[in-house]
Protein backbone atom coordinates (compact mmCIF):
# COMPACT_ATOMS: atom_id res chain seq x y z
CA UNK A 1 0.00 0.00 0.00
CA UNK A 2 1.21 3.27 -1.13
CA UNK A 3 1.64 5.39 2.03
CA UNK A 4 0.71 8.91 0.78
CA UNK A 5 0.96 10.40 4.88
CA UNK A 6 2.75 14.15 5.06
CA UNK A 7 3.60 15.00 8.07
CA UNK A 8 2.93 18.93 9.04
CA UNK A 9 3.52 20.71 12.13
CA UNK A 10 3.15 24.54 12.89
CA UNK A 11 6.66 25.61 14.68
CA UNK A 12 8.60 28.97 15.85
CA UNK A 13 12.20 29.97 15.78
CA UNK A 14 12.15 28.65 20.03
CA UNK A 15 10.67 25.48 18.99
CA UNK A 16 12.39 24.37 15.62
CA UNK A 17 14.61 21.61 17.26
CA UNK A 18 12.03 20.36 19.04
CA UNK A 19 8.95 20.51 16.07
CA UNK A 20 11.55 18.74 13.89
CA UNK A 21 12.40 15.97 16.26
CA UNK A 22 8.33 15.65 16.79
CA UNK A 23 7.88 16.01 12.80
CA UNK A 24 10.49 12.88 12.44
CA UNK A 25 8.22 10.77 15.35
CA UNK A 26 4.96 11.14 13.08
CA UNK A 27 6.54 10.52 9.75
CA UNK A 28 9.12 7.45 10.77
CA UNK A 29 7.83 5.91 13.58
CA UNK A 30 9.97 2.45 13.43
CA UNK A 31 12.52 5.64 13.38
CA UNK A 32 15.05 3.22 16.17
CA UNK A 33 15.51 0.73 13.48
CA UNK A 34 17.19 2.55 11.32
CA UNK A 35 20.73 1.58 10.36
CA UNK A 36 21.99 4.94 9.23
CA UNK A 37 20.90 8.04 7.30
CA UNK A 38 22.63 10.24 4.64
CA UNK A 39 21.06 13.58 4.48
CA UNK A 40 21.30 15.67 1.64
CA UNK A 41 20.72 19.20 1.46
CA UNK A 42 19.82 21.04 -1.53
CA UNK A 43 21.58 24.20 -2.20
CA UNK A 44 21.58 26.89 -4.71
CA UNK A 45 23.84 29.90 -5.19
CA UNK A 46 20.40 32.18 -5.85
CA UNK A 47 19.87 34.94 -2.87
CA UNK A 48 18.20 33.93 0.07
CA UNK A 49 14.97 33.15 1.29
CA UNK A 50 13.69 30.07 -0.90
CA UNK A 51 16.31 28.61 -2.87
CA UNK A 52 18.40 26.25 -0.48
CA UNK A 53 17.70 24.26 2.70
CA UNK A 54 17.47 26.32 5.81
CA UNK A 55 20.47 25.58 8.47
CA UNK A 56 18.20 25.30 10.83
CA UNK A 57 16.71 22.42 9.16
CA UNK A 58 19.77 20.80 8.92
CA UNK A 59 21.03 21.34 12.61
CA UNK A 60 17.62 20.05 13.74
CA UNK A 61 17.31 16.72 11.86
CA UNK A 62 21.44 16.16 12.67
CA UNK A 63 20.76 16.53 16.20
CA UNK A 64 17.44 14.76 16.27
CA UNK A 65 19.75 11.78 15.12
CA UNK A 66 22.89 12.67 17.64
CA UNK A 67 20.00 12.75 20.08
CA UNK A 68 18.59 9.04 18.83
CA UNK A 69 21.58 7.93 18.44
CA UNK A 70 21.58 6.95 15.02
CA UNK A 71 24.42 7.18 12.91
CA UNK A 72 24.25 10.05 10.02
CA UNK A 73 26.18 10.83 7.00
CA UNK A 74 25.75 14.07 4.88
CA UNK A 75 26.47 14.96 1.04
CA UNK A 76 27.49 17.87 -0.60
CA UNK A 77 24.86 19.20 -2.37
CA UNK A 78 25.81 19.17 -6.57
CA UNK A 79 25.44 22.79 -7.07
CA UNK A 80 26.26 25.72 -4.28
CA UNK A 81 28.31 26.42 -1.50
CA UNK A 82 28.14 24.02 1.07
CA UNK A 83 29.92 26.20 3.52
CA UNK A 84 26.62 26.90 5.47
CA UNK A 85 26.22 23.36 6.52
CA UNK A 86 29.49 21.77 7.21
CA UNK A 87 30.31 23.48 10.55
CA UNK A 88 26.87 22.41 11.66
CA UNK A 89 27.82 18.40 10.61
CA UNK A 90 31.56 18.97 12.35
CA UNK A 91 29.50 19.89 15.69
CA UNK A 92 27.44 16.79 15.76
CA UNK A 93 30.65 14.77 14.32
CA UNK A 94 28.25 13.99 10.91
CA UNK A 95 30.81 12.36 8.77
CA UNK A 96 30.47 13.38 4.96
CA UNK A 97 29.26 10.45 2.98
CA UNK A 98 32.32 8.41 0.73
CA UNK A 99 29.54 6.55 -1.26
CA UNK A 100 26.77 7.39 -3.60
CA UNK A 101 23.00 8.05 -3.21
CA UNK A 102 22.44 4.41 -5.03
CA UNK A 103 23.72 2.28 -1.89
CA UNK A 104 20.62 0.72 -1.65
CA UNK A 105 20.56 0.16 1.55
CA UNK A 106 20.74 3.93 2.89
CA UNK A 107 17.97 6.13 4.35
CA UNK A 108 18.34 9.09 1.83
CA UNK A 109 16.57 12.55 3.34
CA UNK A 110 16.58 15.29 1.08
CA UNK A 111 16.45 19.04 3.04
CA UNK A 112 14.28 21.08 0.39
CA UNK A 113 12.56 24.59 1.87
CA UNK A 114 9.10 25.21 -0.07
CA UNK A 115 9.79 27.57 -1.93
CA UNK A 116 12.15 25.92 -4.01
CA UNK A 117 10.25 25.44 -6.62
CA UNK A 118 9.78 28.98 -7.45
CA UNK A 119 13.04 28.69 -9.63
CA UNK A 120 11.28 26.88 -12.09
CA UNK A 121 9.05 29.75 -13.71
CA UNK A 122 8.97 27.54 -17.03
CA UNK A 123 6.63 25.39 -15.00
CA UNK A 124 2.90 25.97 -13.87
CA UNK A 125 2.43 23.63 -10.81
CA UNK A 126 5.33 23.09 -8.34
CA UNK A 127 5.85 18.97 -8.59
CA UNK A 128 8.73 19.18 -10.81
CA UNK A 129 11.80 19.94 -8.97
CA UNK A 130 10.90 17.34 -5.81
CA UNK A 131 10.30 14.70 -8.01
CA UNK A 132 13.72 15.12 -9.43
CA UNK A 133 15.40 14.95 -6.25
CA UNK A 134 13.92 12.01 -5.63
CA UNK A 135 13.88 9.51 -8.69
CA UNK A 136 17.01 7.88 -7.65
CA UNK A 137 15.87 5.97 -4.98
CA UNK A 138 12.99 4.70 -3.30
CA UNK A 139 14.10 5.12 0.39
CA UNK A 140 13.45 8.52 0.96
CA UNK A 141 12.23 10.93 2.43
CA UNK A 142 11.36 14.40 1.52
CA UNK A 143 11.73 17.30 4.28
CA UNK A 144 10.32 20.66 3.30
CA UNK A 145 10.67 23.79 5.54
CA UNK A 146 8.12 25.51 4.66
CA UNK A 147 8.74 28.57 7.27
CA UNK A 148 9.07 31.02 4.83
CA UNK A 149 7.31 30.74 1.25
CA UNK A 150 7.81 32.65 -1.45
CA UNK A 151 5.83 31.76 -4.67
CA UNK A 152 6.94 32.14 -8.22
CA UNK A 153 3.54 34.72 -9.19
CA UNK A 154 5.26 37.38 -6.82
CA UNK A 155 8.35 36.09 -4.86
CA UNK A 156 7.76 37.75 -2.11
CA UNK A 157 8.60 36.35 1.47
CA UNK A 158 6.01 34.97 3.46
CA UNK A 159 6.09 33.85 7.11
CA UNK A 160 4.21 30.30 7.39
CA UNK A 161 5.73 28.39 10.10
CA UNK A 162 5.03 25.49 8.84
CA UNK A 163 7.60 21.94 8.27
CA UNK A 164 6.45 18.94 6.37
CA UNK A 165 8.20 15.85 5.70
CA UNK A 166 6.61 12.79 3.30
CA UNK A 167 7.95 9.96 1.41
CA UNK A 168 5.36 9.46 -1.50
CA UNK A 169 6.25 12.52 -4.13
CA UNK A 170 2.78 12.97 -5.49
CA UNK A 171 1.17 13.36 -2.25
CA UNK A 172 4.19 15.60 -1.21
CA UNK A 173 3.60 18.11 -3.96
CA UNK A 174 0.23 17.91 -4.07
CA UNK A 175 0.28 19.77 -0.07
CA UNK A 176 3.80 21.73 -1.05
CA UNK A 177 1.37 23.39 -4.03
CA UNK A 178 -1.70 24.25 -1.96
CA UNK A 179 0.79 26.14 0.19
CA UNK A 180 1.86 27.88 -2.67
CA UNK A 181 -1.58 28.80 -3.98
CA UNK A 182 -2.02 25.82 -6.98
CA UNK A 183 -4.98 23.50 -6.93
CA UNK A 184 -4.50 20.14 -7.34
CA UNK A 185 -6.26 19.78 -10.72
CA UNK A 186 -3.10 19.03 -12.43
CA UNK A 187 -2.54 15.07 -13.13
CA UNK A 188 0.93 14.97 -11.48
CA UNK A 189 -0.47 16.09 -8.70
CA UNK A 190 -3.86 13.95 -8.01
CA UNK A 191 -2.64 10.63 -8.71
CA UNK A 192 -2.10 10.21 -4.72
CA UNK A 193 -4.40 12.29 -2.38
CA UNK A 194 -2.43 13.07 0.35
CA UNK A 195 -3.08 12.59 3.97
CA UNK A 196 -2.00 15.24 6.35
CA UNK A 197 -1.25 14.18 9.85
CA UNK A 198 -0.04 16.16 12.16
CA UNK A 199 -2.09 19.70 12.57
CA UNK A 200 -4.40 19.44 9.21
CA UNK A 201 -6.24 22.15 10.37
CA UNK A 202 -3.44 24.26 10.31
CA UNK A 203 -2.75 23.22 6.97
CA UNK A 204 -6.14 23.99 5.61
CA UNK A 205 -5.57 27.65 7.15
CA UNK A 206 -2.73 28.03 5.17
CA UNK A 207 -3.86 26.43 2.11
CA UNK A 208 -6.93 28.97 2.03
CA UNK A 209 -4.49 31.86 2.89
CA UNK A 210 -2.43 30.91 -0.11
CA UNK A 211 -4.98 30.46 -2.74
CA UNK A 212 -6.15 33.80 -1.38
CA UNK A 213 -2.54 35.57 -2.07
CA UNK A 214 -2.59 34.34 -5.53
CA UNK A 215 -5.65 35.03 -6.33
CA UNK A 216 -4.93 38.35 -5.09
CA UNK A 217 -1.74 38.45 -7.45
CA UNK A 218 -3.94 38.28 -10.46
CA UNK A 219 -6.53 40.22 -9.63
CA UNK A 220 -5.69 42.61 -12.14
CA UNK A 221 -6.83 40.56 -14.83
CA UNK A 222 -3.35 39.01 -16.35
CA UNK A 223 -4.28 35.58 -17.38
CA UNK A 224 -1.68 33.31 -15.62
CA UNK A 225 -0.77 31.49 -18.63
CA UNK A 226 0.51 34.31 -20.07
CA UNK A 227 2.29 35.76 -16.48
CA UNK A 228 4.16 31.64 -17.04
CA UNK A 229 4.74 32.21 -20.36
CA UNK A 230 6.46 35.80 -19.57
CA UNK A 231 8.30 34.30 -16.63
CA UNK A 232 10.08 31.63 -19.14
CA UNK A 233 11.34 34.86 -21.37
CA UNK A 234 12.05 37.00 -17.87
CA UNK A 235 13.13 34.30 -14.74
CA UNK A 236 12.71 35.29 -10.95
CA UNK A 237 16.65 35.38 -10.59
CA UNK A 238 16.36 37.27 -7.42
CA UNK A 239 13.65 38.62 -4.47
CA UNK A 240 12.65 41.70 -4.60
CA UNK A 241 15.13 43.42 -2.44
CA UNK A 242 13.01 45.72 -0.07
CA UNK A 243 10.54 42.73 0.82
CA UNK A 244 13.97 40.51 1.03
CA UNK A 245 15.35 43.64 3.32
CA UNK A 246 12.38 43.08 5.42
CA UNK A 247 12.41 39.85 6.04
CA UNK A 248 15.77 39.89 7.04
CA UNK A 249 15.52 42.58 9.72
CA UNK A 250 12.13 41.94 10.67
CA UNK A 251 10.95 38.47 10.53
CA UNK A 252 11.85 35.92 13.49
CA UNK A 253 13.05 33.34 10.87
CA UNK A 254 15.53 36.15 8.94
CA UNK A 255 17.08 37.27 12.34
CA UNK A 256 18.08 33.36 13.05
CA UNK A 257 19.19 33.54 9.58
CA UNK A 258 21.38 36.27 10.34
CA UNK A 259 23.07 34.16 12.92
CA UNK A 260 23.57 31.67 11.42
CA UNK A 261 25.50 33.53 9.15
CA UNK A 262 27.89 35.45 11.47
CA UNK A 263 28.49 31.69 12.50
CA UNK A 264 29.89 30.42 9.22
CA UNK A 265 31.43 33.78 8.55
Amino acid sequence: MVDTRIALLSTTPRRVFEDYHHLLDLIVPQLNTIDYVVIVPSVSPTAFPGTSAMPWQFEAIVRSLYLRGIRAYWQYPIAGDPAAFAPIAAAYHIPRAHFTTHTPDAMLWHLVPCTLTALRSTTSYPAGIIRELNHRTQQTLTIVDATTISASFDNLPLVSNLILAGHNQQALSAVVARLLGYDQAHPDLSRQAPVVIGEPAIFAAAAERAQQRRSQAFAAGWPERLVHELLKVFPPTQYREPAHRDWLYHSQWGRLFQRYQRRML
